[in-house]
């Protein structure tokens, strides 16, 4: 796997509830995440798609909050993602099953490079935004691109003479 999981990203109460009562909607919630929290991604699907069947597909002008429309949202997303929901892959190899690491992150890159009395061109603005996902990174890659300033002992006399 090589992107963090996030099961409340994935599986919504919405589509469980959709033209449910709460007690209802919640004991399908409940069964959802449990299969996906096994790896079980394709059930959440065909309950979806039968669940589909019951409400029929959504007219062309009908709200975002109709049940019907909820249901063709959810089951077209889990289709088209199904293949990176795999929160059980995501436990054997250790990685956190959460979206907080990567909010934190974005908040922390908004803070330094928006504002009121910031402005920057395409250019400056992308290396900007590279400088500081280098800093926030666990890795090494800011010492590859910084050099420490001069010292008496590092620094070149301009008084040298070229042979």
């Amino acid at each position: 796997m090589n992107q963090p999981c996030c099961a409340r990203d994935d599986i919504h109460l919405y589509p469980a509830m959709a033209g449910r009562d709460l007690e209802a909607g919640w004991e399908v919630y409940v069964r959802w995440l449990t299969w996906a929290w096994y790896g079980e991604v394709e059930r959440v699907i065909a309950e979806l798609a039968a669940r589909q069947s019951e409400l029929g597909r959504p007219e062309k002008e009908e709200p975002i909050t109709s049940p019907r429309q909820i249901v063709a949202e959810a089951l077209t997303y889990l289709q088209n993602q199904q293949s990176r929901i795999r929160y059980d892959e995501c436990r054997r190899e250790g990685l956190p099953i959460t979206s907080c690491y990567i909010e934190s992150t974005v908040k922390q890159m908004n803070a330094r490079v928006k504002g009121t009395e910031k402005f920057w061109s395409p250019h400056g603005g992308e290396a900007l935004l590279q400088l500081r996902a280098d800093y926030l990174s666990d890795n090494d890659s800011m010492l590859q691109i910084l050099v420490p300033p001069p010292t008496p002992t590092n620094r070149p006399s301009p008084h040298k003479n070229k042979n």
